[in-house]
């Protein structure tokens, strides 16, 4: 699907390849594109009648190209909608704000996950590549990336096994809980940011508040994380005992 803003997405799929290109065209390869898996973009306006329309119990299993152009998720390219429920399971190429579940976001992220790797320049997250913080609060909870994050640009433009950069232009908190990633980076110089990204290093406008977040290499060694449900398409989560 191109484009559902003012939608309500739910319970909806996708097993094909999506290829977007810049094909001649003046897009910037860093802020345009606009590709994913199931849906390529999805913004609310201001409509008071759209408010609670989410992205809710869906999934995607193809891989996603982007050439030369970005915003390019497993799930979703770039929203503003809260996402529920909802699973990524392809490769995810492109250049900039390149997400295994979805390339830009400023929505709410709950009970969501990513498996496919992420390859990109800069902006580059397991499950996020670029949050674009909208509100005081940024949230996302029960979910996880276990993809691998190939990043081909400098350690300025950050990677993160969760989220790439959230961009933010006032006092903002950052709260995630019950999530973890199991993935690797593919260069030694993006380990310094971990999961979060420049979430990573708070300042006096970036507060984090972290709960049962974790980065390791082997989840079963994981208390108490989240995990795909079996037998459900979309696939849900629950807590291991």
């Amino acid at each position: 699907i191109g484009d559902t803003s003012d939608s309500l997405v739910v319970n909806s799929g996708s097993t094909l390849n999506v290829n977007a290109d810049k094909d001649g065209s003046e897009l910037d390869p860093i802020w345009d594109g606009n590709a994913g898996g199931l849906v390529g973009y999805s913004v609310l306006t201001d409509n008071p009648n759209y408010a609670n329309y989410l992205i809710s119990t869906n999934y995607a299993t193809g891989d996603v190209t982007c050439t030369d152009v970005g915003n390019c998720g497993g799930l979703v390219g770039f929203s503003n909608q809260a996402i529920s429920n909802s699973y990524a399971t392809g490769d995810v190429i492109g250049a900039s704000s390149i997400g295994g579940l979805v390339g830009q976001s400023s929505g709410v992220i709950d009970s969501s996950y990513a498996t496919g790797d992420a390859t990109g320049l800069m902006h580059v997250g397991g499950l996020i590549g670029l949050v674009e913080v909208e509100s005081s609060t940024v949230t996302i909870s029960n979910a996880f990336a276990s993809g691998d994050l190939i990043t081909e640009g400098s350690p300025e433009g950050f990677a993160g096994g969760i989220v790439g950069l959230f961009s933010y232009w006032e006092e903002t908190t950052i709260s995630v809980d019950y999530a973890y990633f199991s993935g690797t980076f593919s260069t030694e110089e993006f380990d310094g940011f971990g999961i979060l990204g420049n979430g990573n290093q708070p300042t006096e406008w970036l507060n984090v508040d972290l709960e049962e977040v974790y980065w390791t290499k082997d989840s079963n060694e994981i208390e108490s994380v989240w995990l795909p449900a079996e037998n459900s398409l979309p696939k849900t989560l629950f807590k291991r005992p």
